[in-house]
């Protein structure tokens, strides 16, 4: 089926539902870690978005793909139910689109070329993990693939060795309430203990933009039960991420400083004018636009930072001077920064 522009008028969509064939040998492209798709289907409507051609619906298939450590093949569902922009050619522009030149495009190329968008460089099977610090893999670590542990987990395990151990030594009363206030007193230091910690940024990792310009978030630095991050301009010519909690606490300390004063309405007015909401997709991926990207120079290669209430996205390069000029003055950064706290 040929999708034809000219065809898709103003307030007038095509409608458009098809299964294909499976994708397979010379209609996938070489050096991806892809063997073919399976039951590739399309369900939706292009409609005219301004100048250009825009499709609302879903595309899905399986990918059969190859782990990047073991060699063996595996199946992966794909969908993706969002609206594609469509150019008929490159376009200069901060939302991600596919290019089909001409008039006409044929639809299972561009379902094809959809679900080819969403193959990782590395893909992982479940329950597999590549060493730390490995990039563009769909699976950084055992800690991404297990759920997180919480103080609870340990507290239980606690209450049942204490009962165990009380049923076969068969102790006093006095043992019993001792260990309850025991239990109380860890308890306490685990709750409080967790509480500080969730709200804490920090680790290095090197990641690599995907040929859409998003950026899979290492699974430490993401925030549960949170759908998007807030961007913003950074010290030194990175990013500044933050989750909601650490972004009302920023929004608290900008409201707070004086508007009358020029420096920090200088301050305020680049600070809240840079923020970006992005949202954060099911892979744990947000989307930089080129402009932002251009704007830092930051590069496909990037390096990501923890900063203790947020983290940092800078250009590898960029960074990597940054360690060159103050990498070596850290043990007096840390005096001087001592003597500011007392």
């Amino acid at each position: 089926m040929k999708i034809f522009r000219s065809s898709i008028l103003p307030n007038r969509p095509l409608e458009v539902s098809e299964q294909f064939p499976i994708f397979e040998g010379d209609s996938i492209p070489s050096g991806l870690p892809l063997i073919k798709i399976l039951s590739p289907k399309i369900t939706g409507e292009f409609f005219k978005d301004g100048d250009f051609l825009a499709f609302d619906g879903k595309v899905e298939g399986v990918l059969i793909l190859r782990d990047a450590r073991t060699d063996e093949t595996f199946e992966e569902p794909c969908l993706v139910d969002e609206v594609i922009t469509i150019y008929d050619e490159n376009q200069d522009s901060d939302d991600f689109g596919y290019v089909f030149p001409g008039n006409s495009f044929e639809l299972k190329d561009f379902v094809r070329s959809v679900l080819v968008s969403e193959v990782p460089l590395k893909p992982l099977k479940e329950g597999s993990s590549l060493p730390k610090g490995d990039e563009n893999v769909r699976v950084y670590s055992d800690e991404d693939i297990q759920p997180e542990s919480s103080p609870f987990d340990s507290l239980s395990s606690l209450f049942e060795d204490l009962f165990k151990r009380i049923k076969t030594e068969r102790k006093s009363f006095r043992f019993f309430i001792f260990s309850i206030a025991l239990l109380k007193t860890l308890a306490y230091h685990f709750v409080t203990r967790w509480e500080k910690v969730v709200k804490m940024f920090f680790g290095k990792f090197k990641r690599s933009l995907d040929t859409k310009g998003r950026l899979l978030i290492p699974a430490k630095l993401l925030p549960q039960g949170e759908k998007c991050l807030y961007v913003l301009r950074g010290f030194d010519g990175c990013l500044s991420v933050y989750d909601e909690k650490s972004f009302e606490k920023l929004m608290i300390e900008l409201q707070s400083m004086d508007y009358r004063n020029e420096e920090q309405r200088a301050y305020i007015r680049l600070a809240a004018s840079s923020v970006n909401e992005m949202n954060i997709d099911s892979h744990g991926r947000i989307l930089l636009g080129r402009q932002i990207l251009d704007e830092y120079g930051i590069s496909q290669d990037v390096t990501i930072i923890g900063a203790i209430d947020h983290f940092e996205i800078w250009d590898s390069a960029a960074f990597a001077k940054y360690l060159i000029v103050h990498g070596s003055a850290f043990d007096q950064l840390g005096s001087s920064s001592k003597g500011n706290r007392s």
